[in-house]
């Protein structure tokens, strides 16, 4: 997924409390991508930033907050109770329902999402000046940017040149 705005690159995931954001693609499918089973802790960090960016009704709803884990090993229950450690807490909501939520709020508020439309090549990282080409039905297309960001691992990455020339400048 990328993201440009003020011409920003970058991954829906990561484009939930961006101003910024105006433009968001996925390679795979709508259906793929809400029905894809992903993990579903969430630390209490990234669910305040859900309700910042009001994404967060359902998260509310449906979520369940916990104040501690329980780690089984040695043939036994060990209870974490992080609440009391850290003064936070965890909730179980699937990152499915995330994406979800976030798909609906991109399309509610007017901004482009694209699906079935994988990047092709990122050039242009070393001067300044990124450039994706993605493919858009049956269609090379063009992106220019500032920001770059692949926020869903390999599955927004285009190929093993641009992952190199990316770790290369340290990013």
């Amino acid at each position: 997924m990328w993201v440009p705005a003020q011409r920003a690159c970058c991954s829906a995931s990561c484009s939930i409390a961006t101003a910024w954001t105006r433009w968001c693609s996925r390679r795979r499918s709508r259906d793929y991508v809400e029905a894809r089973i992903r993990a579903g802790l969430l630390e209490q960090g990234t669910t305040e930033i859900l309700r910042e960016a009001g994404v967060g009704e359902r998260l509310e709803r449906e979520g369940l907050v916990h104040g501690g884990i329980y780690l089984r090993f040695d043939g036994g229950s060990h209870h974490i109770p992080m609440t009391e450690l850290t003064g936070r807490t965890v909730t179980i909501y699937g990152q499915t329902e995330i994406v979800k939520d976030l798909v609906a709020a991109r399309l509610e508020a007017g901004l482009p999402l694209k699906f079935e439309c994988p990047a092709v090549a990122v050039e242009g990282l070393d001067q300044g000046e990124p450039v994706v080409r993605y493919k858009c039905e049956d269609e090379i297309r063009e992106l220019r940017c500032d920001i770059v960001a692949g926020c869903d691992g390999p599955w927004d990455l285009p190929g093993d040149d641009s992952i190199r020339q990316a770790q290369r400048l340290g990013l």
